[in-house]
């Protein structure tokens, strides 16, 4: 039990590194829009798997369109961010959308606990200011519990999560809300995307213990 605690804290601590290393893609936002969001590019090189254990870079371009991510097995890596560079105004009271399947079989067992989270596993929306260096604990935000994905609960169908750009709706790093520190990220906005995690945190990242599992996104808009 020692031991494995041991491996749990050594994960986590490299997944914190890469984060203050700043993983992401281009430093400043490739898309721009002024008209209040729209769709927003699913080419698989627009995007990139950040703050994740083991695994980089961009996800696979799917045939069906979009782009997907396989789930690694516990052990071998974990799934944190996957996001793309975004820049728009007049965002505020917008609904961003992700339309997404997730494939896996009878087998499949996911598992949050890599990171010292626990069980269940999810996917949720994330926004994240320009600049951040993951220090600013409100640079990044998370859509509340209600609008996240628990995996396996729809599994192999088209599902949809959305929330309102609205403070009521996000939380930062520490769970927290500020209507101030949210507006400021909507007006500085550089990257928005998914994340996983478990129970206690978004973006803490998941794999799964037996099984397969393909994250495959379709479709995301600001409208």
């Amino acid at each position: 039990m020692k031991r494995f605690h041991s491996k749990i804290l050594v994960w986590y601590m490299i997944i914190l590194i890469a984060g203050c290393k700043n993983f992401h893609g281009p430093t400043e936002p490739i898309y721009t829009s002024s008209g209040g969001g729209g769709s927003i590019s699913v080419a698989a090189s627009d995007w990139e798997i950040t703050n994740s254990y083991k695994m980089s870079g961009p996800p696979s371009p799917s045939s069906q369109g979009g782009w997907y991510v396989d789930l690694p097995n516990s052990g071998s890596g974990l799934l944190g961010y996957v996001q793309t560079p975004y820049r728009a105004t007049g965002l505020q009271h917008k609904t961003l959308i992700v339309t997404f399947e997730v494939e896996s079989d009878a087998a499949t067992q996911y598992d949050a606990t890599g990171s010292g989270d626990s069980n269940p596993a999810y996917m949720c929306l994330f926004i994240e200011r320009r600049g951040d260096t993951l220090y600013n604990d409100n640079y990044r935000w998370w859509a509340g519990d209600a609008q996240r994905y628990q995996l396996g609960s729809a599994d192999n169908r088209r599902y949809v999560i959305s929330a309102e750009l609205s403070y009521q709706n996000w939380t930062n790093v520490r769970r927290q809300t500020s209507p101030a520190e949210f507006e400021a990220t909507l007006n500085d906005l550089g990257n928005v995307g998914i994340t996983f995690g478990g129970a206690s945190f978004y973006g803490h990242g998941v794999s799964v213990r037996s099984g397969h599992a393909r994250v495959h996104v379709i479709e995301v808009s600001i409208r």
